[in-house]
């Protein structure tokens, strides 16, 4: 139990050291970025390039931060026609048996 503590604890420190590093490079490239568009001579290129870092460094902070989740997302239509008649077929199956009907209905009413 206590090593699993300490090993959570030393990813939790791992992660805002991270973090840490993540957002003092952030700093950096958002200091380039300027110099790049205020100076005498701006340029330009090297403004954009500041800027694909800034946005690869924003991704990477938000899924530090858990605001971002690769994880696919599945998504079920309640509506498709299959569903319907599946559907259908359920509730009609179970009409000899109403509490199980109750049962099913309320469940799929509730998800």
């Amino acid at each position: 139990m206590h090593l699993v503590k300490a090993s959570d604890a030393a990813e939790v420190i791992q992660a805002d050291t991270l973090l840490a590093r993540l957002l003092s490079l952030n700093a950096e490239t958002m200091a380039i970025l300027k110099e790049a568009r205020s100076g005498r001579v701006k340029d330009n290129e090297l403004a954009l390039r500041a800027i694909a870092r800034a946005e690869k460094q924003l991704e990477l902070q938000g899924k530090l931060l858990g605001e971002l989740n690769d994880a696919p997302t599945v998504n079920i239509l309640m509506a498709a026609p299959e569903w319907l008649t599946l559907r259908s077929t359920i509730i009609l199956a179970l009409e000899p048996y109403p509490q199980a009907r109750t049962a099913v209905l309320e469940a799929l009413s509730a998800g």
